[in-house]
């Protein structure tokens, strides 16, 4: 097929090729679009879209998109781009509905009709095309891959992670039937700039989509991890700002520096024997992996997006690069959580050397570090979005990602361990049995051993390694906690997180008064903590019951006693069972079943987002926090 475009490119590309539609099939569609709502119901929405959701993904080119959208209400003759583009900016009405009520729009209607309704209307509509669309062209199309995308994220808003997954697996092959994924040279002659971007920016989504979530499910990705290549990355400006300087962000930036981060930690191996075991936890691998990072991506991030004082000089002329700049800090301290997260799935029984204490203990206050600083940048994110009720999973789900590691780490008799100046008092290699004080022979582990301990002032998690404790991240879990609450009143998926929380927030509270009444003499309580000095410049709070205490640290409700806590049983009978069960559709990977607020349609190319009410796919995900935590 490849030898085929070469000589025969425009045959082969349906991004460039209108079908008409049939005579039967028109009168099809032209009854279904009489369901359509108002235009200016419409309208509203996608101008909302355009000005206050867009910038999260950059899924669309503003202008391309609001000039296809004035032609299509403007056509005489329907055709299958048609039909297509009515499916995508109807998935763009639904997307941006979610959003809704905002700081910008108080109330849940648009001109009259209710948010539910709008959503139903669009569904319906979205189901009766979508049959028409995959009739006329089964390979699919650009903008096929993009309302799929919508779809996804719609679904991801409205609970089932799950339905995410599927809906970025069905967009990656559709993604690949029109040829995203090949170099640029096989693409048409035809295909204008802008266009090609357009095809480069939704391939780049779709490669942070699939590691994210790969990560988050504990699944292999769909896409290779050599996939985003040089040619592939997005590589031009689509919308320039008049007196704007060649060092000025691109409105894309983010989304590119998220895909070349997610690169860096597929890609990234170290050149150390056989891969180990998943739950295994290799100190040194960790640590080099780390190291790593700091030398080779932080350098690459541009000064506008740095994690510590960023510039700030066009955060007045581009309104959304405050909020952009706490997405990628968000991603980054996310990836670093996931690297230092299985020293959390170690026995707690079973010797363990001295030198692999320090370095198990260093990674448990690394994760403590990262975990704090990802749920600083969702607060900050939340803030700059206006503080209020939100189903966007951008600040759901990385919430109750930074908290349950804390828990975690706080049910751990063991954290937060020996300060990294405590170090020269241990042995930091093997004392062979019989040679007490003799000196370890030197090679290289020995050397690897002593170069990963050796931290760098400039790094993210430096700064707060050896002043973190279990009190701060107790008071970070349960701000996390008040604020999920919160945002359950709009949000399944708050609420499953939200429930999730209080029950292991209960187990740690438990065993702790289990720990203080078997004390023969309990200490005596410690001073309130005192104010600490945020290792970051963007510290906002997360609000609700625990509230900022004006620096670094989170102040919760619970005393701040550092108790010492026995490490817990697994208890997976604290995890609730959802009852989500998706059911594959037979020509793609789709989900079966319906919201009962938000209904979705089921069927191929990733329209359904089912399941119940605080359904959430979140289960297994649970299960290795907290059964494998030993929650």
């Amino acid at each position: 097929m490849a030898l085929v475009r070469k000589l025969l490119p425009d045959e082969d590309n349906h991004d460039s090729v209108d079908i008409p539609l049939p005579a039967e099939l028109e009168v099809e569609v032209r009854k279904a679009l009489q369901m359509m709502l108002p235009r200016p119901v419409i309208d509203v929405l996608v101008r909302y879209f355009v000005a206050e959701v867009n910038w999260i993904d950059q899924l669309l080119h503003p202008p391309w998109f609001l000039s296809q959208y004035q032609k299509w209400w403007n056509l005489n003759t329907l055709s299958l781009a048609g039909v297509e583009f009515a499916v995508l900016f109807l998935r763009v009405c639904c997307y941006a509905s979610l959003f809704l009520p905002s700081p910008s729009h108080t109330i849940d209607s648009v001109k009259g009709v209710s948010l539910v309704n709008i959503r139903r209307s669009c569904e319906e509509l979205i189901k009766a095309l979508l049959p028409v669309c995959r009739q006329l062209d089964p390979r699919g199309s650009l903008v096929r891959v993009q309302y799929i995308a919508f779809a996804g994220l719609a679904s991801i808003s409205v609970g089932p992670m799950d339905a995410f997954w599927e809906h970025v697996s069905c967009a990656s092959r559709v993604a690949q039937q029109i040829g995203l994924h090949l170099d640029s040279s096989l693409w048409p002659e035809s295909m204008d700039g802008i266009e090609k971007e357009m095809r480069r920016r939704m391939f780049c989504n779709l490669y942070v989509w699939d590691s994210c979530l790969s990560k988050r499910l504990h699944r292999l990705p769909f896409l290779p991890d050599d996939a985003l290549s040089d040619d592939t990355l997005p590589r031009m400006r689509l919308l320039r700002e008049p007196d704007m300087g060649a060092d000025a962000p691109d409105v894309f930036t983010e989304r590119l520096l998220r895909a070349q981060l997610a690169r860096f930690w597929r890609n990234y191996t170290p050149q150390r024997g056989p891969v180990i075991e998943p739950n295994k936890y290799d100190a040194v691998a960790a640590e080099e992996r780390y190291e790593a990072f700091c030398k080779a991506f932080l350098p690459t991030i541009p000064p506008a997006f740095a994690l510590a004082q960023p510039d700030r000089q066009w955060d007045a002329r581009l309104a959304t690069l405050p909020k952009q700049r706490q997405l990628l800090h968000m991603a980054v301290f996310e990836f670093l959580c996931w690297n230092f997260r299985p020293t959390l799935l170690q026995p707690a029984d079973g010797y363990v050397a001295g030198y692999k204490q320090v370095l198990l203990s260093h990674g448990k206050r690394a994760l403590a570090a990262a975990a704090l600083g990802l749920l600083e940048s969702v607060s900050a994110l939340h803030a700059l979005m206006g503080g209020s009720h939100t189903r966007f999973s951008g600040i759901i789900m990385p919430i109750f990602e930074g908290a349950v590691p804390l828990l975690c780490l706080c049910a751990d008799p063991s954290f937060p361990g020996p300060r990294e100046e405590d170090r020269e008092s241990r042995p930091l290699t093997p004392t062979p049995a019989g040679a007490h004080g003799s000196r370890p022979r030197s090679g290289p582990r020995l050397q690897s051993l002593e170069m990963v301990m050796k931290r760098m002032r400039s790094d993210p998690l430096g700064a707060r390694l050896n002043s973190v404790t279990r009190s701060e991240c107790m008071q970070a879990a349960r701000g996390a906690l008040a604020t999920l609450q919160t945002l359950a009143e709009v949000s399944e998926m708050a609420e499953v997180g939200a429930r999730t929380l209080a029950r292991l927030i209960d187990t740690v509270d438990g065993r702790r008064s289990s720990s203080s009444i078997a004390t023969s003499s309990p200490p005596p309580p410690a001073p309130p903590l005192a104010p600490q000095a945020s290792s970051r410049a963007d510290t906002v709070s997360m609000g609700g019951a625990g509230q900022h205490d004006g620096g670094g640290a989170w102040a919760g409700t619970a005393d701040h006693r550092d108790a010492v806590i026995p490490r817990p049983q697994p208890a997976v009978d604290a995890i609730a069972h959802w009852a989500y069960d998706p059911g594959m559709h037979p020509e793609s990977a789709g989900t079966a079943g319906s919201h009962p607020k938000f209904p979705f349609a089921a069927g191929d190319m990733g329209i359904s987002v089912g399941a119940t009410v605080g359904a959430e796919n979140w289960e297994g995900f649970f299960r290795e926090f907290t059964g494998g935590y030993g929650l």
